[in-house]
């Protein structure tokens, strides 16, 4: 058996960095979106901001889920 550098193939170390990135912003418009419907429905405390971060997060993972089932 050739012990194998899990540092070795930098397209690796690409790929889930970008997925990093996609989270962030997958969280971030989610947060964005939520603020802006609470703000627009004057709701007194942020169920919007909540709900669409958490419908955003849960979206990423499938997401996520569904890309590395791939291989």
């Amino acid at each position: 058996m050739a012990n194998k550098d899990p540092h070795s193939n930098p397209n690796d170390i690409l790929k889930y960095s970008g997925m990093a990135f996609e989270m962030a912003a997958f969280i971030g418009v989610g947060l964005f979106i939520g603020t802006w419907v609470d703000k627009w429905t004057h709701t007194a405390k942020p169920y919007f901001t909540i709900l669409l971060a958490f419908i955003f997060f849960t979206g990423y993972f499938a997401k996520l889920i569904k890309s590395l089932n791939q291989k």
